[in-house]
């Protein structure tokens, strides 16, 4: 495992994580870059590489990445967005055309994995795009253009799709570049790198307040989503939907090397099942730091609660989302009903478990119709306030908007509806700027010019957010 630094001077490989325009709880670590990047970097350590993690937007980022850039020192700049940063993206593919045209820039992340337009042909800047399994053909790619001596424009007229398939490669991904017409999609056999472990990591990493420690490391033993049904989410949509790592030697490793830090996994769902009760939760106990995970709760029994407490987990992240059953249901959630949420708490409660909670606002249908209403937003208020009167530790109830995302059944729905978007653009909402992930993105009052019904349940949503928030200071600082 490789240890990446942050880039203070010029590197021959920049990395960037893409800045979120909004706030978020958790900052956590580019692990979808470090993943990507993981295969060059252990064949090719002589290469220097290092990495931008600029959190949000700022005078000071832009400032330090022209800085790196005009020293002409960096030769490829690879870049992971999600969909929200696309635009800080493409800004950032324009800065590296402006200072160093000699750079290349190839783009992944979230974002290239969901959408079908991909960013080599969207974005001007942007010579090279991957989706999907992006380790094995990155790595090919950037030794292919670091060893070849032409510059950007002639490495994209020289690539062609001959020459991928006759790499030495392999794994289930899409390249885009820019002189292509259309991107083209590969399938080179299993990837040696499928398990989400993490092949690099970087040199620090953030405070998450829900736990004591002074820092949290964020880390997956599976990709992908066991529930896998939600409207909004593009888990379930994408190949291989559920990959767990084979063995949890290297989670003991990880931890190893920072030993005062909590352990968050992000997971979309934490595993259940035999190897991760007779193998990865014992490691976690010998470990004896807490960590937390994310879980759906109509799976969990008061069995797995005791078990993951018992094993020192000490934080739970759930989505509740709304206390609507009629919102739930179009969403496929139905069974996160308002007895499975409440009975799960006092599990929770029992074993000295801590909850985070998302609520989810201004739910939409496939088709794009707003669900809610303030019938709704009353449901959801009186039943984040039955959580906090069950005596749960709620570190907080953190709500957002609904937002489109690209590779989503909702996106879809909408499309055969006739509302096409363009994933390229992130409209901004002032009046959700106070939510965690609310501002940024296409929600109900983005997709169309708002009426004033609309724009009523909005107001009613931050007022019901602000409430639900204070709920959780009654128990938690």
């Amino acid at each position: 495992m490789i240890t990446l630094r942050q880039a203070v001077d010029p590197t021959e490989v920049l990395l960037i994580h893409a800045p979120y325009p909004g706030r978020l709880k958790f900052q956590g670590v580019p692990s979808s870059l470090f993943a990507a990047i993981g295969p060059f970097a252990i064949e090719n350590p002589d290469r220097q590489v290092s990495y931008l993690d600029p959190r949000e937007p700022s005078p000071e980022f832009d400032h330090q990445l022209k800085a790196l850039l005009s020293s002409r020192k960096v030769k490829a700049l690879c870049i992971s967005t999600s969909t929200a940063a696309i635009e800080e993206t493409a800004r950032i593919a324009n800065i590296a055309a402006q200072v160093s045209p000699t750079t290349l820039v190839i783009v992944g992340g979230p974002h290239e994995n969901d959408i079908e337009q991909k960013a080599a042909t969207r974005l001007a800047g942007v010579h090279v795009s991957v989706a999907g399994e992006a380790g094995a053909i990155l790595r090919w790619l950037l030794e292919r253009f670091l060893t070849g001596g032409v510059d950007p424009p002639a490495f994209t007229e020289s690539l062609t799709p001959a020459d991928i398939q006759a790499a030495d490669v392999c794994g289930r991904f899409t390249v885009a570049c820019s002189a292509w017409p259309a991107p083209l999609a590969f399938d080179r056999g299993q990837s040696r790198h499928r398990d989400p472990r993490p092949l690099i990591c970087p040199e620090r990493y953030p405070r998450f307040d829900v736990f004591d420690a002074p820092s949290t490391i964020p880390l997956m033993v599976s990709r992908g989503c066991s529930y896998g049904k939600c409207t909004f989410c593009a888990e379930a949509n994408r190949d291989g939907s559920v990959i767990r790592t084979s063995d949890y030697a290297w989670v003991q490793e990880l931890a190893a090397r920072t030993p005062e830090a909590a352990l968050y996994f992000q997971d979309s769902i934490f595993p259940a099942g035999n190897s991760s009760s007779s193998e990865l939760l014992p490691l976690l106990r010998q470990l004896g730091r807490e960590w937390g995970c994310q879980v759906y709760l109509p799976t969990l029994t008061e069995r797995r609660v005791a078990e993951l407490a018992e094993h020192g987990c000490t934080y739970l992240y759930t989505g509740v989302e709304s206390g609507s059953p009629s919102v739930l249901g179009a969403i496929h959630k139905p069974a996160v009903t308002r007895s499975v949420v409440l009975e799960r708490m006092r599990w929770a409660r029992t074993h000295g478990i801590r909850l985070g909670i998302s609520l989810m606002f201004g739910s939409m249908s496939i088709e794009g119709e707003l669900l809610e209403t303030t019938a709704t937003l009353t449901d959801t208020r009186a039943l984040a306030h039955a959580i906090a009167d069950t005596g749960v530790t709620i570190t907080g109830f953190y709500p957002n908007v609904q937002t489109v995302l690209p590779g989503t059944a909702l996106a879809r729905g909408m499309a055969a509806s006739g509302t096409n978007i363009d994933f390229y653009t992130m409209p901004r909402c002032a009046l959700f700027d106070s939510l965690e992930d609310g501002g940024v993105g296409y929600n109900f009052l983005t997709v169309a010019q708002p009426t004033a019904q609309r724009l009523a349940v909005a107001e009613g949503i931050v007022a019901t957010a602000q409430e639900v928030q204070a709920l959780a200071g009654r128990v938690w600082s």
